[in-house]
């Protein structure tokens, strides 16, 4: 995956859920990925009910997309 695309994805979590940090990890992180390889983002949120209630409704649309 080009640097583009997974800046878009980053962009996007931030966007619509506004985490502490958005950390790329595994073959992303290492510049070991090939095409075939997924993506591993850890996405840190703080802890509290509106945040909880924003992580469900995300992942919702997230899904739905795919």
């Amino acid at each position: 995956m080009d640097d583009k695309l997974l800046n878009a994805m980053t962009a996007t979590i931030v966007d619509e859920v506004q985490p502490d940090a958005v950390i790329p990890f595994g073959s992303q992180a290492k510049r070991t990925d090939r095409p075939e390889s997924d993506v591993d983002l850890l996405v840190v949120m703080p802890d509290s009910d509106e945040v909880r209630r924003r992580r469900r409704h995300f992942t919702g649309r997230l899904y739905r997309r795919l």
